[in-house]
């Protein structure tokens, strides 16, 4: 079991965490189904989602193995959703969230607010030091 650092973005007030995997962004499937609503998050990515990947991530019970689905999934699960929240979620992660990572390999909650400068030299010392940082811990 791999402990994949994650990044953790909030939606709505809930918790969506994903890896970078090779360069591609991954997310928690249960973090993503929860937020669009889905009554029953496994049967979700189970019905909807093409494949999974397993990976342990560093929560606050220790190591925990997670499923993590690839963006063609998540988008897979905003299609299905007939719910509300599916549209405010698919208009953040397409014009916020997915745009920033492919860009600077990380997403900081409120980075709009900051000048891109600033934001590319955070996004470079998270990128340099953190992250390593966090995978030897």
């Amino acid at each position: 079991m791999n402990n994949t650092p994650t990044l953790s973005f909030i939606f709505e007030g809930n918790p969506v965490r994903s890896v970078l995997i090779d360069g591609d962004p991954w997310f928690v499937g249960r973090d993503v189904a929860t937020v669009l609503g889905y009554a029953k998050p496994e049967n979700a990515i189970s019905r909807h989602c093409k494949g999974t990947l397993k990976r342990g991530i560093l929560t606050l019970r220790g190591v925990q193995e997670m499923a993590f689905i690839a963006e063609r999934d998540v988008y897979r699960l905003i299609f299905s959703s007939k719910l509300p929240a599916a549209e405010r979620f698919e208009e953040w992660v397409v014009s916020e969230v997915l745009p920033s990572i492919r860009k600077r390999g990380v997403y900081l909650e409120g980075q709009q607010k900051i000048r891109a400068e600033l934001l590319d030299a955070l996004a470079e010392n998270i990128r340099d030091k953190a992250l390593p940082a966090l995978r030897e811990f």
